[in-house]
């Protein structure tokens, strides 16, 4: 799947960066992010996003080539509101505008507090976003429309920043992956059953990753970081584990904020597709860059790509 992806919001704060925020005064406060995105994506997989009646994929193919490019626009809705009690600890809502490029948005109840010498601590659980994106049951089906069904994530996360005053951070994520109604390879006679087995998209996802924060002079940020991903689906033809690596960028003045990404990941699949007789391995690099100009009504602009061999 390739995807070219650009958002524009209009916000009255600043977007997520590479570490954790200030906590801020007691009492309530967040920013709300609203927007819209659009771009162009290829996908065989992605069939629509629930509630705002955005198709992503062909609902007929005819063979397993390539899919033709689409053209998408979506509002986009970037949060995170919450109460700081007056020990420091924050109970927030949120999400999180990046989910936008891979399309696996959820909700996020966190609570937060920072302890001298030790570093901030926060602890997610993650909940299906209203927004759910849809799948096609049976992904492989050809030459004739294919059904939809919902795709959700949820799990939890724990993020350290600032470990012991430094610049190292953690973050550890569990999430699972759930296909309302999945048949995969179900409509493909010349599979058994043991084979569409393996073609299961549900299971567990976990993402491990280690960086550090540097700051330099001139109001530039760097933050190269190093994770790994084990995606534990119950199909070992879909299942992958690998390691991602990705260098942040900040620079900021008074005008302007200008944070980017670009990360490389390369993840090795279990067992051959039986439709295919391929291993599912890959090689995906990806660019995300955010400018945002801090007025009260300001305007951001975010580019995303990513290319896979």
């Amino acid at each position: 799947m390739k995807r070219t992806m650009m958002a524009a919001l209009l916000t009255g704060a600043s977007l997520p960066a590479m570490a954790l925020p200030p906590v801020g005064d007691p009492g309530l406060s967040g920013v709300v992010n609203l927007g819209y995105s659009g771009g162009e994506i290829e996908t065989n997989f992605l069939a629509k996003i629930q509630g705002i009646n955005e198709d992503l994929g062909p609902e007929r193919i005819d063979s397993f080539d390539s899919p033709d490019s689409e053209s998408i626009a979506l509002p986009v809705a970037n949060y995170d509101v919450g109460w700081t009690f007056s020990n420091g600890t924050r109970v927030s809502v949120g999400s999180d505008v990046m989910d936008l490029v891979e399309f696996d948005q959820t909700t996020r109840l966190s609570v937060r507090h920072d302890f001298d010498g030790w570093g901030e601590f926060r602890v997610d659980g993650l909940f299906p976003s209203t927004f759910t994106v849809q799948v096609f049951r049976d992904p492989y089906r050809t030459d004739r429309k294919r059904n939809r069904t919902d795709q959700e994530y949820s799990g939890g996360r724990f993020v350290w920043d600032r470990i012991l005053d430094t610049g190292f951070g953690v973050k550890f994520t569990m999430q699972n992956k759930d296909v309302d109604n999945e048949q995969s390879g179900f409509n493909n006679d010349s599979l058994t059953d043991e084979e569409r087995r393996l073609l299961d998209r549900e299971g567990d996802i976990l993402h491990a990753e280690v960086g550090y924060r540097f700051r330099l002079d001139g109001g530039h940020t760097l933050r190269p970081a190093v994770a790994y991903i084990d995606r534990d689906l119950d199909g070992d033809a879909m299942a992958q584990d690998g390691v991602i690596a990705s260098l942040g960028h900040i620079f900021e003045t008074d005008r302007i904020k200008v944070a980017s990404r670009i990360s490389f990941a390369s993840l090795e699949g279990d067992e051959d597709n039986p439709l295919f007789d391929e291993v599912n391995d890959g090689d995906t690099w990806t660019f995300t860059s955010i400018v945002s100009f801090p007025n009260p009504v300001s305007y951001t602009h975010l580019r995303a790509h990513e290319t896979r061999s």
